[in-house]
């Protein structure tokens, strides 16, 4: 670039100068404030003074593919006062993530990717608020991986960064602290068929007579185990959210279960099985499975450039999913009179639920 002489130490070119590089550096902060950094790229984790350790529960590090990996993640500091801590983990219908789990080698899925990812199912109430301040003493969560990640068989290292830590500045202000824990190992094998149905039976057997703990707990294992018997399992218990117990648990693992296609069958029967009550819950899990099983589905929403149509994007998922579940309240309404005892009465129940909502459209 050619300056004139004269021109460089002009009034008029250094204020030109000042307003072009404050404007350079206002874009900067604004782009970098934009895009925090990348999950798992361990830019940020710089608190000396406050710890996450990591470790799996009963110090076990071999696995089924398929069986309960619990995390136990202890908090610490020995800074009084200078870090609060978010105490949230999943409620029974939700999930609280506030950790990133950075696996070597990089494998597995998420199994609610299609739940969460989805407009009119990703807004669901978690656990309350709670927040505690870091002491020397450890805060202890238990988290199980298999909400997070369905893992194949292999060995892993895994790592996990927080965000439920905020540092306390004089002011009084909390600032978001990223905190990365110690690395572990653990080896995930391939599920014996007789681990399985060992797990598959004693799952029933719980939630047939077990305490509310033990029918929870039954209700995971079903939810995770990822056998043709299990899906068929969850489908024949499942048949309302709030109204059984463990009934988000028994959802949730029909939309992780990587028998999909057998899922959906096995509902779409369970509406003319005269002993399966039908709720507009159970009509939604249906129609939710059938619209991610259409590869354009999340065409749209995955194409999005811009919130707008991201958000248009995604009432055309949830036109897509009241759409299934009207077909399938009409399948419902041909069948229903075969239907007996609770089952009967719960079914016209969703009937009427329906007519009245499509009355006040």
């Amino acid at each position: 670039m050619q300056i004139p002489n004269g021109l460089l130490f002009s009034k008029r070119y250094l204020s030109v100068i000042a307003v072009w590089v404050l404007a350079s550096l206002c874009f900067s902060v604004q782009v970098f404030a934009q895009a925090p950094p990348a999950p798992c790229s361990g830019i940020g984790a710089g608190a000396s003074d406050a710890l996450l350790q990591l470790s799996l529960k009963d110090t076990r590090a071999v696995f089924h593919q398929g069986e309960i990996i619990t995390l136990q993640l202890a908090f610490t500091s020995k800074s009084k006062g200078k870090y609060h801590m978010d105490t949230r983990t999943s409620g029974q219908n939700g999930r609280v993530t506030r950790e990133s789990f950075c696996l070597d080698p990089v494998a597995g899925s998420d199994p609610l990717a299609d739940y969460f990812g989805t407009g009119t199912f990703s807004l669901t109430e978690t656990a309350p608020t709670g927040n505690t301040i870091l002491k020397r003493h450890p805060f202890r969560l238990d988290l199980d991986l298999n909400e997070w990640k369905s893992l194949p068989s292999g060995t892993y290292h895994l790592v996990l960064e927080t965000q439920r830590i905020s540092q306390v500045t004089p002011t009084g202000e909390q600032v978001p602290v990223l905190v990365r824990s110690n690395a572990i190992q653990f080896q995930v094998m391939d599920a014996d068929p007789s681990w399985q149905e060992a797990q598959l039976t004693a799952a029933i057997t719980a939630l047939d007579t077990g305490a509310s703990e033990e029918a929870r707990h039954a209700a995971r294992v079903l939810r995770f185990l990822g056998t043709e018997a299990a899906t068929h399992e969850l489908v024949n218990r499942y048949w309302s959210l709030n109204r059984q117990l463990n009934g988000w648990n028994l959802m949730f693992g029909l939309v992780g279960s990587p028998h999909r296609d057998m899922a959906i069958q096995e509902m779409r029967n369970a509406i003319s099985d005269p002993q399966h009550p039908i709720t507009r819950d159970f009509l939604r899990t249906l129609a939710l499975l059938e619209a991610a099983s259409d590869p354009q589905f999340k065409a749209a929403s995955n194409a999005a450039q811009t919130s707008d149509e991201f958000m248009q994007a995604q009432q055309q998922e949830s036109a897509v999913i009241d759409k299934l579940v009207n077909q399938h309240l009409a399948e419902l309404s041909s069948v229903a009179p075969q239907k007996t005892g609770n089952a009967l009465k719960v079914s016209m129940e969703t009937l009427n639920q329906g007519r009245n909502m499509a009355a006040l459209q």
